[in-house]
């Protein structure tokens, strides 16, 4: 199996994340082999360019 290429500025971390059993089964039912560490990334920067405009706005 071809291991996938992480450019050095992308280097990745393991973080152990408790969610609803629901949730965590409909990420699985929706997601390929590479599985739930590949669909949280995309959603996390969402919140978080959220995060930082509701930031910039109060400032």
């Amino acid at each position: 199996m071809a291991t996938e290429y992480t450019p050095p500025d992308e280097i990745t971390v393991n973080k152990s994340v408790t969610i609803p059993r629901a949730l965590a089964s409909e990420v699985d039912a929706r997601t390929d082999a590479r599985g739930f560490s590949h669909f949280v990334p995309d959603p996390a920067e969402h919140a978080l360019a959220l995060t930082r405009t509701r930031e910039s706005i109060e400032a």
